[in-house]
């Protein structure tokens, strides 16, 4: 069995699991540990510290494998919940080409980072930007390198201090020419 430390429900983005099996004959050689499609992790422990975790629900496949090579995997499911999303209340919806000059502006809780990421109308990473909410939860973003003529537009994520984030709240779009 696969037990989570809290609840298969969460806040906690680096939840801890527990999982035990035996193997009389042989003895168990490693555990491993796969969350989702990302790669499969050996682990020598029968506790494991997740890698912090996007908000939504995700699966966890344990194994372990016997020093004879023969394996017994168990999944389960579990999710992890967001942190409140930061709001948008201004960006600059037309920029010159060839020029910055792309203002965000926003608010969210206090305490937390603020990614903002600019993409093209083909959903490409074009910049990263991060900065940090004030007292009162306030937040700028100045973008001045330059965009080429298109559509793009701004996402904005929260990440607190234990790496927990928001949902990615996206902007209208903005354009250059």
């Amino acid at each position: 069995d696969i037990r989570f430390s809290n609840s298969t429900t969460t806040d906690n983005p680096m939840p801890t699991i527990t999982y035990q099996t035996n193997d009389q004959l042989s003895g168990i050689d490693h555990y491993y540990v796969q969350v989702d499609s990302a790669d499969t992790k050996n682990v020598n422990s029968k506790t494991y510290t997740l890698v912090p975790q996007k908000p939504g629900k995700h699966t966890i496949k344990v194994g372990a494998q016997d020093r004879a090579g023969n394996r017994t995997e168990r999944t389960a499911a579990f999710e992890i919940l967001p942190i409140e999303s930061p709001k948008i209340i201004s960006v600059t919806t037309s920029v010159f080409s060839g020029e910055g000059g792309l203002i965000i502006t926003g608010t969210s809780i206090s305490g937390v980072s603020i990614i903002t990421e600019v993409r093209d109308s083909r959903d490409n990473l074009i910049y990263s930007f991060t900065t940090n909410t004030d007292e009162s939860g306030k937040w700028a973003t100045r973008i001045d390198s330059p965009l080429k003529n298109g559509s793009y537009y701004v996402g904005v994520i929260a990440r607190d201090s234990r790496g927990a984030e928001s949902f990615t709240v996206k902007s209208d779009e903005v354009l250059v020419t």
